[in-house]
């Protein structure tokens, strides 16, 4: 039985590769407003929270295979 706060492995990997492929779709919508010129600052600013999300999915995923036991508070 699970101690209080622990989460196993594969919740992290799960969440790092569900938030790769949430940022590699959300990518695309960056890349097609582009072409708007009215409203390229929203571009920008897709593209800025995909690279924060790319970032999270890899601090998960080496989490995951590299961390340790990981206890919460």
């Amino acid at each position: 039985m699970r101690g209080v706060g622990q989460i196993n492995k594969g919740a992290y990997i799960a969440l790092g590769l569900f938030l790769l492929v949430f940022g590699l779709i959300y990518i695309d919508g960056a890349f097609s407003f582009l072409d708007n010129k009215n409203i390229i600052y929203v571009s920008y600013l897709m593209f800025s929270s995909v690279i924060c999300d790319l970032l999270a999915s890899g601090l998960i995923l080496v989490l995951a295979f590299k961390g340790g036991r990981v206890k919460m508070n």
